[in-house]
């Protein structure tokens, strides 16, 4: 059985109070926690005590890239979006969710044009070229190709 570690409770100095109020609004708590030689906990409970919150580093959405990402994010991928606008993929995705935006259903059905350039290539071709020519991941070709009943060529190896 693991042996817990006992913490020491110690008195928050001046210094260090005047330090986590420099700092917790601009960094992880771990990493805030560790600078401080502080549990997590322990600074958590100081920050809320003392009304600290955390600021966020990412500038706000202006209007013009609102209205860009409304205009595109129906047709075209949250990646392409936001290489655009210069803002993490993951910051275009979440500020869609909030908006109430959704992707367009035409950009996942498979045509059957698509369908049968799928059936020519897939036994032959590679996994990640097929992916990048139909604009779609790894997982998404290889599951059309099973709902169409498509293998892939085995090599045989004497």
């Amino acid at each position: 059985m693991a042996k817990k570690t006992k913490h020491i409770r110690r008195k928050w100095s001046d210094e260090e109070l005047k330090l986590l109020k420099e700092i917790f609004p601009i960094n992880q708590t771990k990493e805030v926690a560790a600078q401080m030689g502080r549990t997590l906990t322990s600074v958590e409970q100081k920050a809320h005590e003392r009304g600290l919150k955390k600021v966020s580093t990412t500038p706000r959405w202006t209007k013009n890239e609102v209205e860009l990402l409304k205009k595109l994010y129906s047709t075209t991928k949250s990646a392409d979006i936001a290489t655009q606008i210069e803002r993490p993929e993951n910051s275009v995705m979440s500020k869609a969710k909030i908006l109430g935006l959704k992707k367009s259903r035409e950009n996942y059905t498979w045509s059957k044009e698509k369908n049968d350039l799928l059936k020519k290539l897939y036994p032959s071709g590679d996994i990640e070229d097929l992916a990048r020519r139909f604009g779609r991941t790894k997982h998404s070709i290889q599951k059309q190709a099973s709902r169409l009943g498509i293998s892939r060529k085995r090599k045989l190896h004497y």
